[in-house]
């Protein structure tokens, strides 16, 4: 098997994985916080502490507001702080039967800085601590705690995805999320 995908690490590609990051914050924690705090608020209302009772909703309220302020705010200074935003990278990767080879390069050439090149990378299977695929993208982490993003929408045929989900299913079993 051989599956091929060119990434481009940019503006947008920060953006959509903040955006993925504060959904996957909402679902996750969030909404534990919101039942809980719902809950009591719930409960209040029944025992008529009506006071009580929109001061919690006022608090899961005020949380999420909160939470999206922060992330917004963090992604501001990552995008600030971010060298991908002015120099572009594409990253290439090429999916085989036994791992998986990581390289790339600037999408300026005349941008890049003296003696400086994207790192190149092989990842075996079994270095992979898990991957998750999101509706956009492919999130990889290995155990050296490296983190791989693969945009979805630029495999080299149309058809990669699903071929290639089925073997990092076969390969690494339940840390494909």
């Amino acid at each position: 098997m051989r599956v091929y995908n060119e990434t481009t690490y940019d503006k947008e590609m920060v953006l959509r994985y903040n955006r993925y990051y504060l959904i996957d914050f909402f679902k996750k924690n969030y909404s534990i916080i919101a039942v809980a705090g719902l809950a009591g608020a719930i409960y209040s209302f029944v025992i008529n502490e009506w006071i009580t009772a929109l001061m919690l909703i006022g608090f899961v309220l005020l949380y999420a507001g909160l939470t999206v302020l922060i992330q917004k705010a963090s992604q501001n200074r990552a995008l600030k702080k971010s060298p991908i935003v002015n120099n572009p990278i594409v990253r290439t990767y090429l999916f085989e039967d036994e791992e998986i080879s990581i390289s790339g390069r600037f999408v300026d050439p005349a941008k890049q800085e003296a003696g400086t090149t994207p790192k190149q990378r092989t990842i075996r299977y079994e270095e992979i601590e898990r991957i998750t695929s999101y509706k956009d993208f492919l999130m990889i982490y290995d155990m050296n705690r490296h983190s791989y993003l693969v945009d979805l929408t630029h495999f080299e045929n149309p058809g990669d995805f699903e071929v290639l989900k089925q073997h990092l299913i076969s390969k690494i079993g339940k840390r494909y999320r």
